[in-house]
């Protein structure tokens, strides 16, 4: 019996098939998309585009035209903070950290009226500091920390 003709340009079975023009063989790496990343290197992100699983974090530096804290100190059940008040909403914070462990906190919002006195107890031990920041979501502080006499 007759073994069938091969069609032009097809393989035979003891040929290797050729590969289309522009698609890589199989010795050699295929070739990424220009502006595609490699499987070597790592995607670079847009500018602005922050990904989706990520929270915002607070920020080291306070934002312009905000506060100021001007004097914290301890009172008969509390703590007494003296401020310049900036513009936009804010919260002030107080809070006590020993060994770098935060002992105590309170959160109030800031009424602008430049000094408030929110309930706090004195602790025997540690550092007592004032934060006023824009947000409990965002915690960007609106001036620098200020430690409580």
């Amino acid at each position: 019996s007759e073994e069938p003709k091969p069609t032009p340009g097809e393989p035979t079975a003891s040929e290797e098939p050729k590969p289309t023009p522009g698609e890589p063989t199989a010795s050699e790496e295929p070739k990424p998309t220009p502006g595609e990343p490699t499987a070597s290197e790592e995607p670079k992100p847009s500018p602005g585009d922050t990904p989706a699983s990520e929270e915002p974090l607070p920020s080291d530096s306070p934002q312009p035209n905000s506060y100021e804290i001007t004097a914290a100190a301890f009172t008969d059940g509390g703590v007494k903070v003296d401020y310049t008040a900036g513009d936009g909403d804010a919260i002030i914070v107080i809070a006590t950290y020993e060994n770098d462990a935060i002992t105590a906190v309170t959160i109030d919002d800031a009424d602008k009226s430049g000094s408030q006195t929110l309930e706090y107890t004195r602790p025997a031990s540690g550092e007592t500091k004032v934060f006023i920041w824009n947000s409990r979501d965002n915690i960007s502080p609106l001036c620098a920390p200020c430690a409580v006499e």
